[in-house]
């Protein structure tokens, strides 16, 4: 199976995950913003850099660069970590299917802190989770 991971690398959690589905011997992408600074064995790491410091300058190209690396990877299912940075990806990558796991205070704090971070966070939780109806 090919599995594709948009998660922060830096998280333990992010690599016990990759590591756990590589050990498997399934093919594992992991997408990323920040590297993982260890190798893994099985996983195959893309670093989407930026030139922008900040996320909402730098969502948008690195959309459209995590839209191109689906598209090439070809992937069984996709597993995005984290709402608030990296779900905002899956439900406009018309991928199925898709997996959106909240960690943290993302559903419960951030959303209140933010209209923006409120937004994308009812469109992904809705659209994710609605897509199939198995999920």
């Amino acid at each position: 199976m090919i599995l594709c991971f948009i998660a922060d690398a830096r998280s333990m959690h992010t690599q016990r995950w990759v590591q756990y589905f590589a050990l498997a011997g399934h093919e594992v992408h992991l997408i990323t913003y920040d590297p993982m600074n260890r190798v893994i064995n099985g996983v195959t790491e893309h670093v989407l850099v930026s030139r922008w410091n900040t996320l909402y300058l730098s969502f948008i190209p690195r959309h459209l660069a995590i839209k191109r690396l689906v598209k090439k990877i070809k992937p069984d299912l996709i597993h995005a970590h984290f709402i608030a940075k990296y779900g905002f990806h899956p439900p406009d990558l018309k991928f199925s299917p898709s997996v959106v796991s909240a960690w943290g205070d993302v559903m419960r704090i951030l959303p209140q802190k933010s209209r923006r971070i409120r937004y994308f966070t009812k469109k992904c939780s809705w659209r994710v989770c609605h897509r199939d109806p198995w999920i």
